[in-house]
């Protein structure tokens, strides 16, 4: 009789690690995370650009209006020679002696779906050419 201490049956070793099908999971949820952060970034940077183009439209706002004040009229006033931004380009229409309007455009690249052209008139009347409203755009 042979004694159960003496007795040598091949058991299958549990192999330990993970299964094809576990890393198949783990990388379908962390490219749907990255694709998430990666839309929520984009959208992020086009909001910044927007803002950077609202605050570069008031200050040169205020440029015209300071301008206006020392000559009386609005004709012969520009727009400073360097652009504010790498993202926009600020641009002037519709000069007259008692009027104007300064737009921030996107550049090639840096398009803004929501609020397009963002633009000021002297009388501080505020637009946007994108698809939202001028509210949307400037709030």
């Amino acid at each position: 009789m042979i004694s159960p201490h003496t007795q040598t049956q091949s058991q299958p070793t549990r192999q330990r690690g993970f299964t094809l099908l576990e890393m198949l999971l783990v990388i379908g949820m962390i490219g749907l995370l990255a694709a998430i952060a990666l839309t929520r970034y984009q959208d992020h940077i086009v909001a910044s650009n927007r803002q950077a183009a609202r605050a570069a439209l008031v200050l040169a706002q205020q440029d015209m209006e300071r301008a206006h004040l020392q000559s009386g009229t609005y004709v012969g006033a520009a727009l400073p020679a360097v652009q504010p931004s790498d993202t926009f380009v600020l641009n002037l229409t519709g000069l007259s002696a008692s009027g104007y309007t300064l737009n921030a455009t996107p550049k090639a690249g840096q398009t803004d779906e929501l609020c397009g052209t963002l633009s000021i008139t002297q009388n501080g009347a505020k637009g946007a050419t994108g698809t939202g409203t001028a509210l949307d755009c400037w709030e």
